[in-house]
């Protein structure tokens, strides 16, 4: 839980679909609208190499960013979105939509 969010984390099967993918983690927010994808984290060492101390450590780390400001709330609707600002690569930057918008 960040900020009273339940926040979702699932290994991607892209981790090891090739010996030299790195592990993959999505980590996904309430407020994702289904097959928004929410925030993919990569590390670049392959999946083979990857220890529990590699997960748990991105974990950490992205929880980190999100309490450190990684959440906005929605312009629209007010509920804790990600800040794309912090987190560039979630869907709905890719999407042209602002900083703190959910919809």
């Amino acid at each position: 839980m960040v900020r009273g969010l339940q926040v979702t984390v699932t290994i991607s099967p892209c981790s090891w679909m090739k010996p030299t993918y790195g592990l993959q983690l999505q980590f996904q927010l309430p407020t994702d609208r289904e097959g928004d994808g929410g925030q993919f984290v990569v590390l670049k060492k392959p999946w083979a190499e990857c220890t529990e101390l590699d997960f748990v450590t991105m974990v950490t780390q992205l929880r980190a960013k999100l309490e450190d400001g990684g959440l906005l709330e929605c312009t629209t609707c007010g509920k804790l979105t990600w800040n794309h600002e912090v987190f560039p690569n979630t869907y709905r930057s890719r999407t042209n939509v602002g900083p703190g918008h959910c919809q």
